[in-house]
């Protein structure tokens, strides 16, 4: 297909005429005998919108008019070879790549300073295929569109015709997704927008979020419309071309010659040299096409054929845009300086590379870590508004090093005056709620108020990197640091990891989460640098302000290290102390065996963080050195060993390493 062959699409403003062709009145009967009889569901907008009432109709949620049209398809549509399919489930960037298409497949036939999109609503120059098949009373209207024609469809693949979907068909399908909580949220805001022209109350998060979690939203559920297209795509490349939001938002460029290749369109080396692909990529833009003025403003006469306005096309546009802002509670004010770094967090986190979480999230990878998102916005409001003390501690481990047990030997030897071992705290709370998590307790209240309030001295633990502490706290506070094998520390995380992922998602294999921790990817990873950070602090640090600890040291010697970190945080057992057994008396209350058999450390409660489902019975599985012996390959021992090596050599960090 040459663009020389494709002419401009007519206008979509049709006629709806009253008179159905007989084939077409057949269709409406069976739709009007099968309707009554499917399951119906919440509808999300009201009754006005969308054609009805949700319905269940072959595994997927429908409205009543979408589902006629998607009968009409399947009972009339004759397809040619040449016909371009955009599909998406809502709120995945249809309307943009509606725009990228169009402009690619028509780009010799408009010049850009008078191209349509400038003028003209993505949504009108692009036929949205369940809606227009009903025009007209019969098939005439779709029929009559010049070739190639480029449709718009929320179909699931499971829906189309043989004569569509079968690998012998030459109809081609682009089809993009999104993240399930970037899509989510798109949907829930634009449904409130619908619901408010009606005026209708708000549909509650919480009420949407266990409608779209179930499946029950529209063309529902996503995760199986999205499958449904990717099967599709592994079996017949040439047939469906399968993006992803966040690839085609990082290198849209890239993209936009993807898909020019898809459709037998490449870019000519003229076309490079003039720039085309850039032309398009800045027509098409975000930030261009909800600026233009057809997609500010509203046209009354067109709305009344039209129900959804122009500006509700576009709001954001952004990758993470679900991200909280974040667990702030809705009474909160947030400080105006905290906002300021909240905007920061905005721009900053599109922009970094993403890769596998071990959970349901994505990580970023941020000045050479891997962090949740979160972890990123924590680090920008400590650097930005943490003021710190000289009396405050901060206990600092990559994750699953032994942070708990840590958290409960340091709270006790620091409170050893203030609490009896028979009433201890540690005895009745989980070491998490004693010690506040630092990149998470500075984003509590929307300011610094909780933190300010903290009496000296601050006990707080965290997982950040060393560098990517102010220098402020390097020079002012005292960190303490825990490493372990990182071969336990994969095995652990990977155990406790399962814990968390949602059990509607299948879980992480051993041999990939494998595969991601040998690349670094891992929640604060990679543990090499982790470690490489904080031992060089402390071999570097004129104020000797940083105690680099082994958790096989640790646990060897456990009485050893405890006067060991009363001595590096200035308060030292006196001899009447050492006397009276408080050393062994603070080992035996925080041990594994005790921690882990008490009542509250043994019993899952309501987890602290909603979004995060841990439970303390979570935080202890073995406390054991070497267990990785009970999981590894002899392949996979050897690899992470090399590894250390390689990554520690000239530094003077090592473990003992047992023979593999």
């Amino acid at each position: 297909m040459s663009t020389s062959e494709i002419s401009q699409l007519p206008s979509t403003e049709i006629k709806e005429e009253e008179k159905l062709d007989e084939g077409y009145q057949k269709t409406y009967q069976k739709f009007d005998e099968i309707y009554p009889t499917l399951p119906k569901g919440y509808d999300w907008w009201g009754a006005r919108f969308g054609g009805g009432q949700f319905v269940q109709y072959q595994g997927f949620w429908i409205p009543s008019l979408p589902l006629r049209g998607i009968m009409l398809i399947h009972d009339h549509f004759k397809p040619r070879p040449t016909d371009i399919i955009l599909s998406s489930s809502p709120k995945c960037g249809t309307t943009w790549l509606r725009a990228l298409i169009f402009a690619i497949i028509n780009r010799n036939s408009y010049d850009f300073v008078n191209h349509p999109l400038l003028s003209s609503n993505p949504q009108d120059l692009v036929l949205f295929f369940e809606k227009y098949i009903q025009q007209g009373g019969s098939t005439s209207f779709i029929e009559s569109l010049p070739s190639p024609r480029f449709l718009q469809s929320h179909l699931p693949f499971s829906f189309l015709p043989n004569s569509m979907a079968a690998a012998s068909s030459s109809c081609r399908f682009v089809y993009i997704c999104r993240d399930p909580k970037d899509a989510f949220v798109s949907m829930w805001h634009f449904m409130n927008k619908l619901r408010a022209r009606q005026e209708l109350p708000p549909l509650p998060i919480e009420q949407a979020f266990d409608l779209f979690c179930t499946g029950v939203s529209l063309f529902g559920p996503f995760w199986d419309h999205v499958l449904g297209y990717w099967k599709a795509s592994l079996e017949s490349p040439n047939k469906v071309l399968f993006l992803k939001y966040e690839h085609v938002k990082r290198n849209t460029s890239a993209s936009v010659r993807k898909i020019a290749e898809f459709l037998d369109l490449p870019f000519s080396a003229e076309e490079e040299n003039q720039g085309i692909v850039e032309e398009i990529v800045n027509l098409c833009s975000f930030e261009n096409l909800s600026n233009l003025d057809v997609n500010k403003n509203v046209n009354e006469e067109k709305h009344r054929r039209h129900i959804i306005k122009n500006p509700e096309f576009f709001r954001k546009g952004q990758v993470g845009d679900w991200v909280p802002k974040p667990f702030i509670d809705k009474q909160e004010i947030v400080s105006e300086s905290y906002q300021k770094t909240y905007k920061k967090f905005d721009e900053i986190i599109p922009t970094l590379p993403k890769d596998k979480g071990w959970w349901n999230e994505n990580l970023a990878q941020y000045q050479g870590f891997w962090l949740p998102s979160l972890a990123v916005l924590g680090a920008l409001l400590i650097n930005d508004h943490f003021k710190p003390r000289p009396t405050d501690i901060i206990l600092s481990t990559s994750p699953k090093c032994g942070t708990t047990w840590l958290r409960a030997l340091i709270f006790a030897i620091i409170n050893r005056n203030s609490y009896d071992f028979e009433h201890h705290p540690l005895v009745t709370t989980n070491p998490q709620d004693l010690v506040p998590f630092f990149e998470g307790y500075i984003r509590r209240n929307g300011s610094c108020s909780l933190l300010d309030s903290l009496p000296s001295p601050r006990f707080l633990s965290t997982h950040l990197p060393y560098s990517l502490f102010p220098k402020s706290m390097a020079s002012t506070c005292r960190f303490v640091y825990i490493c372990r094998d990182p071969k336990d520390v994969f095995v652990s995380k990977w155990h406790f990891m399962k814990k968390l992922r949602p059990k509607e998602l299948a879980p992480i294999s051993f041999d990939e989460a494998f595969e991601l921790f040998s690349r670094g990817v891992s929640h604060y990873g990679p543990i090499w640098d982790h470690a490489l950070g904080y031992w060089k602090a402390s071999r570097e640090s004129p104020d000797q302000n940083v105690l680099f600890l082994k958790y096989e040291d640790v646990k060897k010697e456990t009485s050893v290290y405890v006067r060991k970190l009363a001595e590096f945080l200035g308060v030292p057992f006196s001899a009447e102390e050492e006397k009276e057994g408080i050393v062994e008396r603070i080992v035996r209350l925080c041990s594994f065996e005790n921690l882990s058999n008490l009542e509250v450390n043994k019993t899952a409660k309501e987890p602290r963080i909603k979004t995060r489902p841990v439970s303390n019975p979570d935080y202890f599985r073995k406390g054991q050195v070497g267990d990785w012996m009970n999981h590894l390959t002899l392949e996979m021992s050897r690899l992470l060993d090399q590894i250390s090596k390689d990554r520690f050599q000239g530094s003077g960090l090592s473990f003992d390493l047992q023979e593999t």
